[in-house]
This record gives C-alpha cells, sequence and structure tokens, in this order.
C-alpha cells in the first residue's frame, strides 16, 4: 500500500540482479543489490511542498521524512554513511562468498497506512 509501482520496480530490479548473477558469476563477477529507506540527506528540498507518493495529500520535506521515518521498524531512516558503509562491507573482501543477494538496509521498513 501507498507506494504506487514501486514494489513491482523493486521486485524488477532484483530479478534483472539475479539473472545478472548468473551470468557473471562463472567469470568471478559478484552481484549484490542494496535496498533503503528513503534517504533524507539525499532529498532536494526546494522549500516547497513534495509530491503525495502515494500519501493522497502532498506535503512539506519535514512531514514527508517523518512519514517515511514512521514506516520502519527502528523509527529511523537510512543515511548516507550507512548506504556507504554497507556498500563498503559488500565490496570487501569480508563478503567475497556473497553473490545473487540483497542488503536489506531499510530500518525495518513496512508498506503499511
Amino acid at each position: 500500500p501507498e507506494v504506487g509501482g514501486t514494489g513491482v520496480a523493486f521486485d524488477a530490479v532484483e530479478s534483472l540482479c539475479r539473472q545478472w548473477a548468473c551470468e557473471l558469476g562463472p567469470l568471478g563477477i559478484r552481484v549484490v543489490w542494496l535496498q533503503t529507506t528513503g534517504i533524507p540527506e539525499a532529498l532536494h528540498d526546494p522549500g516547497g511542498i513534495q509530491p503525495a507518493y502515494g500519501t493522497s495529500h502532498p506535503m512539506t520535506t519535514g512531514e514527508l521524512v517523518a512519514w517515511m521515518r514512521d514506516k520502519t521498524m527502528l523509527r529511523r531512516l537510512t543515511t548516507l554513511a550507512d548506504l556507504g558503509d554497507m556498500a563498503a562491507l559488500i565490496a570487501s573482501d569480508r563478503a567475497a562468498a556473497m553473490t545473487a543477494a540483497g542488503m536489506n538496509i531499510t530500518c525495518g521498513a513496512v508498506p503499511t497506512r
């Protein structure tokens, strides 16, 4: 609910990444993707109202961030630092056995009303 075509798009990306992993694995290339929440630092805030994003009403950037945050189990959103740290881990030898997998760094986001 409230995500429009986002779920379908995420599923398509996941399927594509799994296919790439099948094709590239024999060449020693790993494929891992990151699934995040909305990242407040990455929002462009023109100082106005943000689109409705499936909520049925436009909202300010602060309201949008609070709405996204309240959809997570940890009551926080992924930060750019979280994303960078996870990307560095995945790219390192410490994750050498990982491929055809997604890393969920959504802070436990649950699409509910």
